[in-house]
C-alpha cells in the first residue's frame, strides 16, 4: 500500500559562520582590563613592600637588591587575580555570561572575609614568620573594587594599559633575576 522510506538523517558539519573559540571582547577583556588592573597593583605592591620594610633606610636595598618585595607583590597580585580569573571564565561562557558579576563579588567577598577570620583567629602568624603577608593582602582588597569597575565599565585606553603591563613585566622578570 503505502511505503514510507526512511528519510536519511541530515547533519551539517560546517561550523556556524558566528561561531568562535574566544569570543570577540575576549582580547579586550584580558589586555585593557585584567592586566593593567594586576599591573598596577604589582607595581604599587612593590613600592610599598619596599617601603613598609624598613621605610626609607632600605627601600632602594628592597627595591633593587632584595627579591622579597617582589617575591611577595607576585604573591599579592594572585591573589587579586582569583576572582578576576573567575570573572573572566565565566563571562566568557556562551551559557553562564550573565553570571559572571555575581561570582567576581561572591568570590571577592569569600577572599575578604578569609582574610578577616584569618586575622581574627591567627593574630600570631605574623609574628612567628616575621612576614606581614596578610596585612599586605588586606591592603589590597581596594583592588577588587578597582578591578570591578574596570570590569564592568570597559578597559584602559591602550595607551595607559599597555606601558602598565610592560613596567609590570619588566619588573617581574627583574624580580626573577636578582638573589
Amino acid at each position: 500500500m503505502f511505503s514510507r522510506r526512511p528519510q536519511k538523517q541530515s547533519f551539517d558539519i560546517q561550523p556556524d559562520e558566528n561561531a568562535r573559540f574566544v569570543p570577540r571582547d575576549f582580547y579586550d577583556i584580558i589586555v585593557r582590563r585584567y592586566l593593567p588592573v594586576v599591573s598596577l597593583t604589582y607595581i604599587a605592591s612593590i613600592i610599598g613592600i619596599a617601603w613598609r620594610v624598613d621605610g626609607w633606610g632600605g627601600f632602594l636595598h628592597y627595591l633593587f637588591e632584595d627579591s622579597f618585595a617582589y617575591n611577595t607583590a607576585l604573591w599579592m597580585a594572585v591573589f587579586v587575580s582569583i576572582p578576576a580569573l573567575f570573572w573572566i571564565f565565566i563571562r566568557v561562557s556562551v551559557r553562564f555570561s550573565d553570571y559572571a558579576d555575581v561570582w567576581y563579588k561572591g568570590m571577592a567577598g569569600l577572599l575578604c572575609l578569609t582574610l578577616i577570620i584569618s586575622l581574627v583567629l591567627f593574630p600570631e602568624w605574623n609574628m612567628v614568620t616575621g612576614l606581614r603577608l596578610r596585612m599586605f593582602m588586606v591592603a589590597s582588597i581596594p583592588m577588587f573594587f578597582i578591578q570591578y569597575w574596570f570590569f564592568v565599565r570597559g578597559g584602559l585606553p591602550g595607551s595607559v594599559a599597555w606601558p602598565l603591563t610592560i613596567i609590570a613585566s619588566v619588573l617581574l622578570i627583574y624580580g626573577l633575576v636578582i638573589v
